[in-house]
């Protein structure tokens, strides 16, 4: 049965409709997808249409120039689960129909579905509408099974060796909720990504984000210091859905911290309270794709670097352009 899909203004959603796109945007998608939402809803403000389905629970963004809509990235067309070519042919007719609907002048729709890629491989032989170009997307998760021990034997040697060390280094952790401590975790965060040269939203958005007084999200800032040297690292979690994801971190290092590994320790604090609370994944929340990965000034090449080295599943995601010529 195919869902009903809804296609609004930006400027004429009503306040529950607004929360209903929170709601969505938070909680069906990539968290790292959601960045650019967070990232430009301030701009586009009065010149875009959200198309959103209830029965599917999932929404898009579309930006609208003249006569052309085009998906944005994030909140996504989470496609993931759907199984044959027909059905998402029959949701590429309904999505389009709701935004001609809305914008009668459309006459060309650029979609951003995101599949899985056993799914596009499959897909791209049957789509009954042409594929422009093909975005593609990794992260690398890792499986919380078994007790603690057993969730610390499956990491790499190098990572082990990591967590030993520092647990022999004075090294003191705690645990909060981040909707109680978000404001000096988050001030420390901007100040270490921008000394980076690193995007990161605003305060307000990540306030509303595990804040969401329709739906929030469970989230924790785990902080690792050592005392001797008064060295911190600090990452924010979000669990939902059996997934945590490793969201924000920084690091303050002085002088004197000795050669430890603080955020691989917070990582490994971060692992233990995700299988407490029921995660069966943990997710590392984005890799650089192998097309990106030559790119020697690559602002995430050392994060990358990093994530790669406990050696989790790699998952590729696709998100074909799928034009559409409206009548």
């Amino acid at each position: 049965m195919g869902a009903t899909w809804i296609a609004k203004p930006i400027a004429a959603l009503n306040q529950s409709e607004i929360k209903l796109w929170k709601r969505l945007s938070h909680h069906n998608t990539p968290v790292s997808q959601t960045l650019a939402w967070g990232k430009s809803i301030d701009s586009i403000h009065g010149k875009s249409i959200l198309v959103f389905s209830p029965e599917r629970n999932i929404s898009g963004l579309f930006m609208i120039e003249g006569s052309r809509a085009e998906c944005v990235n994030g909140p996504v067309l989470d496609w993931t689960s759907i199984q044959d070519a027909s059905s998402l042919n029959e949701q590429v007719s309904l999505v389009v129909y709701a935004l001609h609907q809305s914008h009668p002048q459309t006459t060309e729709v650029l979609l951003r579905p995101r599949l899985l890629e056993s799914q596009f491989k499959f897909l791209e032989q049957h789509l009954a509408f042409p594929i422009e170009q093909c975005d593609q997307a990794q992260t690398m998760t890792l499986a919380l099974k078994g007790d603690e021990q057993s969730l610390f034997l499956s990491l790499p040697a190098k990572i082990r060796h990591e967590i030993k060390r520092a647990e022999n280094s004075n090294i003191e952790y705690s645990v909060r909720d981040a909707r109680e401590n978000l404001e000096n975790f988050w001030s420390r965060t901007v100040e270490f990504y921008q000394s980076k040269s690193l995007f990161i939203p605003p305060h307000e958005w990540i306030k509303s984000l595990i804040t969401n007084s329709v739906d929030p999200i469970s989230s924790s800032i785990i902080t690792v210091r050592h005392q001797p040297s008064q060295s911190v690292s600090e990452i924010m979690i979000l669990h939902l859905h059996g997934i945590s994801f490793y969201f924000y971190a920084y690091e303050m290092r002085t002088e004197s911290c000795p050669n430890i590994s603080l955020n691989t320790y917070a990582q490994w604090q971060a692992l233990c309270l995700s299988q407490t609370k029921g995660s069966h994944t943990y997710d590392l929340n984005g890799l650089l794709h192998p097309s990106q990965k030559s790119e020697d000034d690559h602002h995430y090449r050392g994060v990358d670097f990093y994530k790669r080295k406990f050696k989790g599943q790699e998952l590729n995601y696709f998100s074909p352009l799928i034009q559409f010529g409206a009548t």
